[in-house]
């Protein structure tokens, strides 16, 4: 990608070629769909649990596949129509736009016209203004209207290119998001300034060798450490975060996992960063993909889509409630009304009375 070193820029081209075409057993589990937004159609595929029968609200989990890959391969990257039917959600897999044309900043290889437009202008999305944070929100409103979605548990999670999706849309639709789990990608630096509307909770997931990311930052990134600072920062955390490790569970697996959470944010949100000390540019729990020289190590130590599900069912919007002094105003005004009723039936009890008497 354009803000890589060469070998990295190579390799992870080639991994986006790669896993676009890269199917497995998912696809058949798959509905495909396509809506107009900004004027282009635009493609979407999803998984609907067979149990669903429009009776219980479910919630929806939306996975944004990396540059150069689509729908099929964050599917089958990610796993998550296996544990949307087993854990009864719907996973939904968008697409980015393919578009064709010269840009200063863009490399001439496969691959680097499907990409998100992340706010960067070093894109052919970008320069065309393709509306991606407008086509999300449009699906997620569609989707509520189509099927029986749970609104108050709509969740984004992304892979390289998708994971810097992903954090612009914590920013900018944090109304319709609960929360984001992004892999492989601190936030870029065009949003370090950026103040998000409401509180999200935010899950990273980032290897400290990824050799095509930088976990430090540098070009257009900021930090994997400053990417979880801002976000407890901006959710008002002001406790210390508590660090431990988790148990290695795979035989001659040399990664570690370091998981740091910030806890204690508005209205329950959190941090959770989690390092991959000594791994790589790779979905943990994954595919080893392309050799760990080229891509970096993938661990087993962690399911990534099983973490982010445990963590993304703890959150969700939080429902605005009506104050009780509009309680108490509303029903002042009831007893209010009922007290003239009643006065005026009285009243007209007696006029009816003293007419009835002078008659007589």
């Amino acid at each position: 990608m354009y803000f890589l070193k060469k070998r990295g820029l190579v390799v992870f081209l080639i991994v986006s070629v790669i896993m676009f075409g890269w199917a497995g057993n998912v696809k058949g589990m798959l509905t495909s769909g396509s809506l107009e937004h900004g004027g282009h159609e635009r493609t979407f595929s999803y998984f609907l649990p067979p149990a669903y029968d429009g009776r219980v609200s479910l919630p929806l989990v939306i996975s944004l596949h990396g540059l150069g890959s689509g729908a099929i391969g964050q599917a089958t990257l990610s796993e998550f129509a296996f544990l949307a039917e087993e854990k009864g959600f719907i996973a939904l897999f968008p697409e980015c736009l393919e578009l064709e044309g010269e840009h200063p900043d863009l490399p001439q290889l496969p691959g680097a016209n499907r990409q998100w437009n992340i706010g960067i202008d070093m894109s052919l999305q970008y320069a065309a203004g393709i509306d991606d944070v407008g086509f999300i929100s449009t699906l997620i409103d569609h989707f509520a209207a189509t099927y029986n979605i749970d609104r108050t548990r709509v969740y984004v999670t992304g892979m390289s290119n998708g994971a810097m999706l992903a954090y612009r849309l914590a920013l900018e639709l944090s109304d319709k998001i609960a929360a984001i789990a992004t892999v492989t990608s601190p936030m870029t630096v065009n949003f370090a300034a950026a103040e998000p509307t409401r509180p999200v909770t935010v899950i990273i997931i980032m290897g400290d060798e990824d050799p095509i990311v930088p976990y430090e930052g540098g070009g257009i990134f900021m930090s994997t450490e400053d990417t979880a600072a801002f976000w407890a920062e901006a959710n008002g955390i002001t406790a210390e975060p508590v660090v431990d490790y988790l148990p290695q569970t795979a035989e001659n697996d040399p990664t570690l996992i370091r998981r740091t959470v910030y806890s204690g944010g508005q209205d329950g949100t959190e941090v959770i960063k989690y390092v991959v000390e000594g791994g790589g540019h790779t979905w943990p729990g994954g595919p080893q993909f392309l050799p760990a020289a080229s891509i970096g190590l993938v661990s087993r130590h962690l399911e990534a889509s099983e973490v982010i599900w445990e963590h993304f069912q703890r959150h969700s919007l939080p429902v605005e409630r009506t104050p009780l002094a509009l309680y108490f105003l509303i029903g002042s005004l009831v007893v209010l009304a009922l007290v003239i009723i009643i006065v005026a039936r009285r009243l007209r009890g007696q006029k009816n009375s003293a007419t009835a008497e002078g008659g007589n």
